[in-house]
């Protein structure tokens, strides 16, 4: 079969007014779907490459402008945008380096025009060589390795998990080793979430990443609607407490007090001990004390009877009445009394939403928190219904009223409350005492530096402190005066500098000559001022040594 010219011509015209075939390919179809076809650039080939572009085709694209920025992921970004455009359109790699140069604005574009000088060499500048220069400039290597440096120590902390994986999506650009398969990507990822929730996912061992961050953002919902439910409930129970004892001292008079007040005539007497009390109860009727008005106990027997002198108002016994007083005590207060004693657990717990420096110590009677400690909380600070006298390890008393009353303490997704009492404290910043451990039924593991708690109705669950691999074999200054009080013996050692004679025996070349050096040789003779002759016979030349012979 013949072809005609025109044939030809209009075969090869054809080719070039086709409309643009879908490709079939799903790599085909991604680069379609990231550039679409725009109005007036060239067809588009089975590849998805414009064919024949021209920089009007590029700029039809609508790539961005670049023109300075401390951000490194915005040069990042910059790079990877102009990237994609090239991978749509059919140009050569000068023309890639010439369309990215034209897209330099302001300072960039200052810059570009004197590097441009350096890099032509009789020959035209490529992609490569202009991206080069560009990460010179805006994202040097000594930058590049502090973004690898926050990759590696990258940590959930205040973040929520939908801001942690960004974060972590963006630095992972820059340590691309580090997240080298699937399965190390959803490590390191699971690694840095926060210890409640890496606990909750790694027993789920996922290998997947994108499953890890689905459970973390689960778990951490789930977390939220337990704490507000909690809270929820916290608020709840103490109205309905309030509300109670309002609805008692209003409403639920005893039936001695309902039979008095039928009983009392018009004039307020009271048929039992023919007085009057002014509404208050006949003390005679109920059996409380005379003196302080409760029960269980005769005038004669109250505790409280120093108080009230007899033969003066009660007035001025009121006056005279102080403060209450309680005493208490604390075994360790610094890392030195931790370290000293094996009886107590040292760790991190989450206070709120802050993690502090926590000692556990079941030989003290309260818990306790620091001042600078109650700044970052931020509570409020209540005064205490008595003052505190607190034992320390040194033997001294430290009066306390203060106190932070509801504190949440964390230990896994477990949230328990405890009153901290405010004391001055400064390798810690609270100490769990026994008071917070018995309400929580909770047993200390000393050796195994582990708290169990076995609350009932729920399952047991522990929190294990730090190790100490070589522990000081040291006791505090309070138990050692107990001890000496209880008869036992002690020794007060101390070291003497004692600086040895000098003798024959250590001094070299000089030990060689016993006979010489006399044994009492305090040391090598002072220098002196003494000028060292020989003095020869009269009429004597001198003597040397020539090369040939002796000579007079």
């Amino acid at each position: 079969m013949t072809v005609t010219p025109l044939e030809w011509v209009l075969g090869r015209d054809r080719v070039d007014i086709m409309p643009p075939r879908r490709a079939t390919s799903s790599q085909n179809n991604q680069a379609n779907d990231d550039v679409p076809p725009v109005e007036g650039l060239s067809p588009v080939s089975a590849e998805g490459i414009y064919r024949g572009s021209s920089f009007d085709d590029f700029k039809k694209l609508g790539p961005p402008y670049f023109s300075s920025t401390s951000d490194p992921t915005g040069v990042e970004a910059w790079i990877m945008k102009i990237e994609k455009f090239f991978d749509v359109i059919d140009c050569s790699e000068e023309q890639k380096a010439s369309y990215a140069a034209f897209m330099l604005d302001k300072e960039a574009n200052h810059w570009w025009s004197m590097t441009k000088r350096l890099l032509e060499d009789q020959r035209s500048i490529v992609w490569s060589q202009f991206r080069e220069a560009f990460y010179k400039k805006y994202f040097p290597d000594s930058v590049r390795q502090q973004k690898v440096g926050e990759s590696v120590r990258l940590e959930q902390g205040n973040l929520t998990v939908a801001q942690y994986e960004a974060k972590f999506t963006e630095l992972s650009r820059f340590a691309p080793q580090l997240i080298a398969t699937e399965k190390v990507k959803a490590l390191k990822f699971q690694d840095g979430l926060k210890p409640y929730l890496k606990n909750k996912i790694s027993i789920l061992k996922l290998s997947v990443y994108s499953e890890v961050v689905d459970r973390a953002l689960i778990a951490e919902k789930d977390n939220e609607e337990l704490h507000q439910y909690r809270e929820q409930q916290r608020k709840r129970n103490k109205n309905e407490g309030a509300h109670s004892n309002q609805a008692q001292k209003r409403y639920a008079p005893s039936r001695n007090q309902n039979k008095r007040k039928a009983a009392q005539n018009l004039d307020g007497i009271c048929p039992t001990c023919g007085k009057k009390h002014g509404g208050r109860p006949c003390y005679r009727e109920t059996g409380a004390c005379f003196g302080c008005g409760k029960q269980g106990h005769m005038v004669r027997d109250c505790p409280e009877s120093k108080k009230f002198v007899f033969g003066k108002p009660k007035e001025e016994n009121k006056n005279n009445r102080q403060k209450p007083k309680a005493q208490g005590r604390v075994f360790a207060m610094t890392y030195g009394d931790a370290q000293a004693t094996s009886d107590v657990v040292t760790g991190t717990l989450r206070i709120h939403t802050l993690f502090a420096r926590a000692l556990i110590d079941p030989g003290s009677t309260h818990s306790f928190v620091s001042a600078s400690f109650v700044g970052l909380l931020g509570m409020s600070i209540d005064n205490m219904d008595f003052d505190l006298f607190v034992a320390t390890p040194l033997g001294d008393f430290v009066v306390v009223n203060k106190i932070l009353r509801d504190c949440c303490v964390m230990i896994g997704y477990r949230e328990m409350t405890v009153d901290l009492v405010l004391l001055d404290l400064q390798d810690f910043d609270v100490i769990l005492g026994m008071d917070w451990l018995a309400s929580y039924h909770a047993s200390v593991d000393c050796f195994g530096k582990r708290v169990t708690f076995s609350i009932p109705g729920q399952l047991d669950f522990s929190f294990e402190g730090k190790h100490v691999d070589k522990p000081l074999r040291m006791i505090l200054a309070l138990r050692a005066s107990s001890l000496l009080q209880k008869g036992c013996q002690g020794f007060l050692a101390y070291v003497v500098n004692e600086e040895n004679d000098l003798k024959l025996e250590d001094i070299p070349i000089v030990r060689d000559y016993p006979d010489v050096f006399p044994n009492d040789l305090p040391g090598l003779p002072p220098e002196r001022k003494v000028e060292f002759t020989i003095n020869v016979a009269p009429g004597t030349a001198s003597i040397f040594k020539a090369l040939t012979g002796w000579h007079l």
